[in-house]
């Protein structure tokens, strides 16, 4: 769902869920002016700090639209107060700044990062990262994870779209986590759903086995791999394709399976 200009353009001003319109004041409207001079995003808007906009979806929603809608109000301050102070503390998560309603559009607002891995690989002109500059993004990565397991999170869509770099010229490889629209609990994962990208999806995906935060992991050696040889290791546009690289890279299931 892109960014609709005329829904929102250069100018305008946005209200937030905790403070009204007639309280803006001269630090609220530099905050949530809307810019043009930086890139949109394909499922937002990018203002001087980043905002996902969501649409407002109707009640016969499809259940992968019906969860971005349920992430926009667990995100909320009154209902996430503790899960947000145990990401505080471990870091590495793109913090969560505020949320409120445009236009009848839910809105997130997210403190403004860099770029993503996959931006710097692009930029790079697809020159493999080293190893030392790997180390410390999966480092920082597994302590996002680890953060996501003790409060029962799956996120599911793990890509290098979805990691951000904070400041790559002054803070080189200091990376966040983002895109939380896809994430659900634990005890929520069935066996059969749908996640995760073609190429960082992991096997009990797609052989219908049951599903733990290992498909992060998973998708974050997908990750990894993409990082050492600036492409792909599992190719996205072919399921026989994809089982046929998996079987040959880390070999054939068990007869259990």
């Amino acid at each position: 769902f892109g960014f609709d200009p005329l829904i929102c353009s250069k100018g305008d001003l946005v209200a937030s869920s905790v403070t009204s319109q007639k309280q803006v004041h001269r630090m609220w409207i530099q905050t949530w002016s809307v810019r043009s001079d930086r890139p949109r995003s394909e499922t937002g808007v990018t203002y001087s700090t980043f905002v996902t906009v969501l649409p407002n979806f109707s009640s016969e929603m499809p259940s992968q639209e019906k969860r971005k809608q349920e992430a926009c109000e667990r995100a909320r301050p009154e209902n996430q107060a503790e899960d947000q102070d145990i990401l505080r503390k471990k870091k590495n998560i793109v913090r969560f700044i505020d949320s409120f309603r445009y236009h009848h559009h839910s809105c997130l607002a997210f403190e403004m990062l860099d770029m993503s891995l996959w931006d710097l690989v692009n930029k790079r002109e697809w020159e493999p990262l080293s190893l030392n500059e790997i180390r410390p993004v999966t480092r920082q990565l597994l302590v996002a994870f680890e953060a996501l397991e003790s409060i029962g999170i799956m996120h599911t869509d793990l890509k290098p779209d979805n990691v951000m770099l904070v400041n790559h010229k002054d803070q080189p490889f200091r990376i966040k986590l983002i895109d939380f629209g896809l994430a659900i609990h634990t005890s929520e994962a069935k066996i059969g759903m749908r996640m995760q990208a073609t190429s960082y999806r992991a096997p009990e995906v797609n052989l219908g086995l049951p599903l733990t935060e290992s498909v992060d992991m998973w998708a974050l050696g997908c990750v990894m791999a993409f990082l050492y040889f600036g492409a792909n290791l599992f190719p996205g546009s072919c399921p026989y394709h994809w089982m046929k690289t998996v079987v040959h890279l880390v070999g054939q299931k068990g007869q259990s399976v």
